[in-house]
Order: structure tokens, then C-alpha cells, then sequence
């Protein structure tokens, strides 16, 4: 199935609440809504995922349906002759890169990519976005949710293969010079503007990852042991 796909897309493969909305609207060049759970709603950061992935670490999903929905998708996306990016929680490591010109792969390997990750399933959870889990307590402990957001924090890892860059979480959350170093592999250096717009409009939504409330979750982190 691989060898059918044109490679009319690049790929972004990343864990759920690792900045692929905001991703795809930077390379895309795209200025997207904000989601109930102050998310960017990208339409094209959920292109390439599939309901057999493992969102968490992405590994042990289906080849075959991630290959069928990548080329159904590329065809519908073609914009002036210039490639789009796409999301996908599925991991690199477990398809085939050359498929793709390129894939830019986000890690939470890091101490501080995993706790930025904890960080901002942590608040989107307070704020409604995962509802049974405020039911799933033991009344002689602290509520069960910091078990499962543990659960889906394994890291994201590193692929080393053909058409691959591999990012950690942190440097687009720190937007330090290792991030746009590797942005401006991809996106002409014209958008800086674009850049810069977007990523302030993402720190607001995630302002408690620049602020007191970060403090807070690194001491939860390291009482836990995570």
C-alpha cells in the first residue's frame, strides 16, 4: 500500500498534547480557531491519525489503514503545487519514512518535554476535557488522575531513519533557537511574522507553562516519582 502514496504530503507524528495543531498552522502557513479545551483546531493535524493507534506512545497501529487514510487524505489537501503538513499520532519508528519527503518527528524524551506534556494534559483535564476520570477515585487517597495521566505519558521516542527530524517537546515550548533552527528547515524564513503571531497565540492558551502554576506541576511531578 505504501508504494501508492505520492508523497504529496509531509508528516508531523506526534503524542496527544505535543503541539501538533499549532505545528501544522505554522507550516501550513494556516491561522486556526481554538478549540473548547484551548486547543488549536487545526483540520489537518488529524489527517493522518487512525482509531487503531496508541495515542500514548504511538505504536501498535494498523499499517495498512494508516497508509489508505494518508493517500485518501493527500489527494483532498493538494494546495498550488506545495506540499501540506499533516498530523498523526502514529510513530515513525513503525512505517516506512521514504513515503515521505519529510517527517518531523516531536519526542518527549526529555525530563522537561514530559513534564510540559503532564503539565497541559494536567489543566486540560481540570477543565472538563476527560470527565470520567474525576469519577474514577479512592477515597483514602488523592483522586486517581495523576494514575492516568501517568498512563499516557510514556515517552514519544526517537526515530533514527531516512526523511526524519526529531524534535523535543520542550524546544517548541521554550521557542528557543533549536526549535526555529529546525522550523526554518522547513518554512522559508519570510514567516518569521507568521511564526511569531502563532506562537504567542499558543503561549497565551498555555500560559501555565510560563508562569507560577509551572512550579506547582514540577512539585506534583517529582511527588510522584513520575
Amino acid at each position: 500500500m505504501s508504494n501508492y502514496i505520492d508523497k504529496s504530503v509531509n508528516v508531523i507524528t506526534f503524542a496527544g498534547y505535543t503541539g501538533g495543531g499549532i505545528l501544522c498552522d505554522i507550516l501550513n502557513l494556516e491561522s486556526s480557531q481554538i478549540g473548547p479545551w484551548n486547543n488549536i483546531k487545526n483540520p489537518k493535524h488529524n489527517l493522518g491519525k487512525i482509531d487503531t493507534e496508541n495515542w500514548h506512545t504511538g505504536k501498535g497501529f494498523n499499517l495498512d489503514i494508516f497508509y489508505e487514510k494518508i493517500k485518501r487524505n493527500s489527494a483532498n489537501i493538494a494546495y498550488k503545487n506545495k506540499k501540506q503538513w499533516v498530523g498523526t499520532h502514529c510513530w515513525p519508528g513503525a512505517f516506512d519514512t521514504t513515503i515521505f519527503d519529510n517527517v518531523l518527528n516531536i519526542t518527549t524524551e526529555s525530563r522537561m518535554s514530559k513534564i510540559y506534556r503532564f503539565a497541559r494534559v494536567f489543566y486540560a483535564s481540570l477543565h472538563g476535557q476527560f470527565p470520567d476520570w474525576e469519577h474514577k477515585q479512592d477515597k483514602k487517597t488523592k483522586p486517581k488522575l495523576i494514575e492516568n495521566i501517568v498512563e499516557f505519558n510514556q515517552p514519544f521516542e526517537r526515530v533514527n531513519k531516512p526523511n526524519v527530524t526529531n524534535m523535543e517537546f520542550e524546544h517548541l515550548v521554550d521557542f528557543n533557537d533549536t526549535f526555529k533552527s529546525i522550523i526554518f528547515q522547513f518554512l522559508d524564513k519570510e514567516y518569521v511574522k507568521h511564526l511569531e503571531k502563532r506562537i504567542t497565540v499558543w503561549k497565551e492558551l498555555n500560559n501555565f507553562l510560563y508562569d507560577e502554576k509551572l512550579d506547582t506541576i514540577i512539585k506534583l511531578w517529582d511527588e510522584h516519582n513520575l
